[in-house]
């Protein structure tokens, strides 16, 4: 049995590939997996697909998912986008996995956008080591 077929009661194993216009061979400047990917281009996409399918076994994220997201990131500003970014699928995921009760998947972001990297990985270990500490916190 391979990774890419491997189920969970119902539902199988898949990994999730966010982003706008690159495929995962197209992302060379990190090592992705060698798995199968399930690409989607959007926000929406991207709800849609986990709401359906239940969470990914593991996630790529792309920061910038619209043109408008690619000029505005240099002005390092307090930015209000009419299409939602890459931040805006970390945002819903962890919020998924906390209604949910799951556990955040296994994640890599491939972004090149060095300021929506930074975000994104801080509100992933804010969600994954605040949860932690306040388990930690009831168990003693």
């Amino acid at each position: 049995m391979t990774l890419n077929s491997m189920t969970i009661g119902d539902k199988p194993f898949y990994n999730l590939f966010l982003d706008d216009c690159r495929n995962p061979d197209n992302v060379t400047w990190i090592e992705l997996p060698k798995v199968a990917w399930q690409v989607v281009r959007s926000y929406g996409e991207f709800i849609r697909y986990i709401e359906c399918h239940g969470i990914p076994r593991i996630v790529s994220f792309d920061c910038d998912l619209a043109p408008e997201h690619y000029v505005a990131w240099l002005q390092l500003a307090e930015i209000k986008f009419e299409e939602p970014t890459g931040c805006d699928c970390v945002k819903w995921l962890v919020e998924f996995c906390r209604k949910n009760n799951k556990v955040f998947p296994i994640h890599f972001i491939h972004t090149r956008n060095l300021v929506g990297m930074a975000l994104m990985n801080e509100y992933i270990q804010n969600h994954i080591y605040g949860k932690f500490n306040n388990e930690q916190r009831h168990n003693n």
